[in-house]
């Protein structure tokens, strides 16, 4: 790979030219992850008490990341174990009703206001691939939110295993 670096040391313009597809996270770069897991966390284990958003998101980034790091299980089966181990250092023990609507929500978590917008400007000139840590059925209504149709979508469903 070239120096992106001119004979001065100052970084050079990025030539996006050099580039045929462009490929993206979905949850947190397109999708509002952290706007999603806090209202599904909120309307479980909160119920209106006074709570730091960066707590509840830290405490359930841990959780995630240590069912993650086990054999491969859907991304449902991750969050209702995430969200169970988070409500018990709360003292809260979540229903099965609870745990799948706080899993089936990942399909209403908000896209950034400019990801449909900027997507379809980059679609227009380069082919378009997603790699998410998410089921293919979550996948599907997230990317109906993006308002793009992805020339490769990889999940981590396909795959058997996470992304880092």
């Amino acid at each position: 790979m070239t120096s992106d670096r001119n004979s001065a040391g100052q970084v050079a313009p990025f030539d996006f030219g050099r580039f045929e597809v462009l490929s993206f996270d979905c949850y947190g770069t397109l999708i509002d992850w952290e706007t999603g897991i806090l209202r599904g966390l909120r309307e479980v284990l909160v119920n209106g008490e006074a709570a730091d958003d960066d707590d509840l998101l830290a405490e359930f980034a841990r959780a995630e990341a240590a069912t993650e790091a086990g054999s491969y299980r859907r991304y449902r089966e991750i969050l209702g174990r995430a969200i169970r181990d988070v409500g018990r250092g709360l003292g809260i023990e979540p229903t099965g009703e609870q745990v799948a609507a706080f899993a089936d929500s990942v399909g209403d978590w908000p896209a950034f206001p400019d990801s449909a917008a900027a997507l379809a400007r980059l679609s227009s000139r380069f082919r378009l691939a997603v790699i998410t840590n998410c089921d293919d059925d979550l996948f599907a209504r997230s990317q109906a939110r993006l308002q793009v149709a992805f020339d490769w979508v990889i999940t981590a469903q396909q795959v058997g295993s996470y992304k880092p």
